[in-house]
């Protein structure tokens, strides 16, 4: 699993889709889920998932990058589907996660 993990850790930013990282480790998806959901819980997907979640909170709470800036650098096809991404993970906008991330939330 340390391969897997360090393997999203240096590439979360240009692949998010477990396909890519089964074969630079040679294994099948169905392998992998296993393994993974055996040693941690998560299926390789839902990591994968929190790996992408916790890059945009700190893209989003430097304040540097805007809401639809985060969502093309994390292979988001749009802005829309980006903020679904992620009011399904924190429960609220990445524009309202923003202001409150940079003290100005109201």
């Amino acid at each position: 699993m340390e391969v897997f993990i360090g393997l999203v850790s240096d590439n979360i930013l240009e692949h998010s889709d477990v396909g890519f990282y089964c074969e630079k480790m040679g294994l099948t998806p169905q392998y992998l889920n296993r393994v993974m959901t055996s040693e941690t819980g998560m299926r390789p997907s839902d990591f994968i998932g929190e790996m992408l979640y916790a890059e945009a909170r700190n893209m989003l709470a430097s304040g540097r990058m805007a809401v639809q800036d985060v969502a093309i650098r994390l292979g988001f096809s749009d802005k829309s589907s980006f903020g679904k991404f992620f009011k399904r993970c924190s429960g609220m906008s990445p524009s309202c996660f923003a202001k409150e991330s940079n003290g100005h939330g109201w």
